[in-house]
């Protein structure tokens, strides 16, 4: 939303899926009346939103194959990173 005035409406998604097969898109309306719905509907999730987000919020550590990982860790190959993305 921009100044009230724009709102884009979509899904991006930078990945292989998302820009060839899906081909994501979104839109950009110039209509204040709908920026403004978007806006309450917006601010009413931003307020209410649960703040514990749980394993995403933990970072990423790389390590060697011989390092030894925590019992808080799990081990994944490259390609189990990229077929997340």
């Amino acid at each position: 939303m921009v100044d009230g005035q724009k709102v884009l409406i979509g899904s991006q998604n930078i990945s292989n899926d998302g820009i060839s097969v899906n081909r994501d898109a979104s839109l950009l309306f110039d209509d204040e009346a709908l920026t403004k719905y978007f806006e309450e509907i917006f601010l009413h999730d931003y307020a209410h939103a649960v703040q514990d987000i749980g394993n995403e919020s933990m970072g990423i550590d790389i390590m060697n194959e011989n390092e030894r990982i925590s019992e808080n860790q799990v081990r994944i190959t490259w390609s189990e990173v990229m077929e997340m993305l």
